[in-house]
């Protein structure tokens, strides 16, 4: 089975954090199977080094990851990383609409500050302020499997 990665972006919510997808980036609906999960990777790309923040969904019967980008020396990524912990949940939208919500574990939270700090790490020892857009763009080129 194929896994497409689409991208997705983060936002707080009062309820939790969602990652919000765009209707132009998708080639069918999705939904958040039973058994979703979520995956926190710290990637160092030659644009700077990124938390990519994913969920499991499925889009038109395909496996896809939706996959956010966060800048780990951001401020507003330190505010997203509390808001999932806080409120223990993260959501995925479709242009601003709520599609699905899942509820992370302990594990999940630890797994994400982790990431949240081995990436600010690297970020440090390449000492140079991330592109995320070229982030981005270069993990979706080559990641697509």
């Amino acid at each position: 089975m194929l896994l497409f990665i689409v991208r997705g972006y983060p936002r707080l919510s009062k309820d939790s954090v969602v990652i919000d997808v765009r209707g132009e980036d998708l080639w069918g609906e999705v939904s958040l199977p039973r058994g979703s999960r979520t995956t926190g990777l710290a990637i160092s790309t030659p644009h700077g080094c990124v938390i990519v923040i994913g969920v499991d969904a499925l889009m038109s019967g395909e496996k896809v990851l939706i996959a956010s980008f966060l800048d780990p020396l951001d401020p507003a990524t330190l505010g997203i990383i509390e808001g999932a912990s806080k409120s223990r949940r993260i959501s995925l939208a479709r242009d601003g609409a709520i599609l699905g919500t899942l509820d992370l574990s302990e594990s999940d939270l630890e797994k994400m500050e982790y990431v949240a700090s081995k990436t600010r790490e690297c970020s440090k020892m390449q000492d140079k302020p991330v592109n995320l857009e070229l982030a981005a763009q270069w993990f979706m080129e080559n990641f697509n499997l």
